[in-house]
C-alpha cells in the first residue's frame, strides 16, 4: 500500500502520462486516419516507386508531427515542471524517512551529506520524470510507423496506442514506488552512519513479495545475530554487488538500528 507521498507522487506522474496521452490523440490520430487509404491499400498495378513516394510522404508527416509533440515535452517549462515535482517529493520523502527513524538517532547529524543526497536525488528523480513522456512518446514512434508501414487500419494503431497507455501508467507507478523506498533507504544509511552506528537489522516485509535473496538476507547469521549486519560489510546480490535495504528496486526492506552493545552479547553468546 503507498502512503501519502508516494500517491501524491504518482498522481502527478499520471498527469503527464495523460497529457502526453492527449497531446497524442489531438495531433497524432487525426493525421493517421487522414492517410489510412493511402497505407491501407494500394490500386492493382502500381509500381515500387511510386508506392515507396507515398510511404516517403506520410512518413515525413508522421516524423514531424511526433518532433513537434517531443519538442512540447522538452520545453523549459515542462523542464522546470520535472524538477520541481522531483524536489517536491525528494523532501517529503527524507520527512517520512526522518519520521520512521529511530528516536536514539540524532536526526540532525550529517546535514551537509544529506543535503548532498537530496540534490543528487533531486536530479536523479528529474531525469526520470522526464523519461516517462521521452519513453513513451519513442514507443509511440515505434508503432505508428511500425504499423503503418505494415498496412494495419487506424482502429488497430489506436488499440496498440491504448496499450502502450498502460505500460506507461505502470511505469509511473513503478517509479513512484521504487524511488520513495530507494531514497528511504539511502537516507536510513546516511543517518545512521553519521550517527555512528555501524550495525543494522535486515527487516523485510514479511509477505510473498520480499524477493527470496533478501528474505535470507533477513535471516542469516553471519556473526551479529538473526539479519543483523555491518554497514561497511554489507552483504551482496547474485551479482556480487553490496546491497542494503531499500538499494534495489522495489525493495521494501528497511534497515533497524542495532547497538554495538547487543552486538557484542551474541558474540559473547
Amino acid at each position: 500500500m503507498m502512503n501519502k507521498t508516494q500517491l501524491d507522487y504518482l498522481k502527478k506522474l499520471r498527469q503527464i502520462n495523460r497529457e502526453v496521452r492527449q497531446d497524442i490523440k489531438t495531433d497524432l490520430v487525426p493525421i493517421v486516419k487522414m492517410f489510412a487509404n493511402e497505407y491501407t491499400k494500394q490500386p492493382a498495378g502500381t509500381t515500387t516507386d511510386a508506392i515507396q513516394r507515398t510511404v516517403d510522404g506520410w512518413a515525413e508527416v508522421i516524423t514531424n508531427v511526433l518532433a513537434r509533440i517531443v519538442e512540447r515535452w522538452n520545453s523549459p517549462f515542462r523542464q522546470y515542471q520535472a524538477e520541481q515535482i522531483s524536489s517536491d517529493f525528494v523532501k517529503a520523502s527524507i520527512s517520512d524517512a526522518d519520521k520512521r527513524q529511530d528516536v536514539s538517532i540524532n536526526l540532525y547529524s550529517g546535514n551537509d551529506r544529506i543535503e548532498n543526497y537530496m540534490v543528487a536525488a533531486a536530479q536523479q528523480n528529474a531525469r526520470l520524470i522526464k523519461s516517462i513522456p521521452e519513453r513513451y512518446l519513442d514507443q509511440v514512434s515505434n508503432i505508428v510507423i511500425g504499423n503503418m508501414r505494415q498496412g494495419m487500419r487506424p482502429s488497430y494503431i489506436e488499440s496498440r496506442l491504448t496499450e502502450q497507455f498502460g505500460v506507461s501508467e505502470r511505469r509511473a507507478k513503478l517509479i513512484a514506488r521504487d524511488q520513495h523506498s530507494k531514497i528511504q533507504g539511502d537516507v536510513s544509511k546516511l543517518r545512521q552512519e553519521a550517527a555512528g552506528i555501524k550495525y543494522f537489522r535486515w527487516l523485510d516485509a514479511d509477505d510473498s513479495r520480499v524477493r527470496t535473496s533478501h528474505r535470507r538476507c533477513a535471516h542469516k547469521d553471519v556473526g551479529f545475530g538473526k539479519g543483523v549486519y555491518r554497514w561497511d560489510q554489507l552483504p551482496k546480490n547474485e551479482k556480487g554487488q553490496p546491497i542494503y535495504p531499500g538499494s534495489e528496486i522495489n525493495c521494501r526492506c528497511v534497515a533497524v538500528p542495532v547497538p554495538e552493545s547487543m552486538v557484542k552479547r551474541t558474540k559473547r553468546r
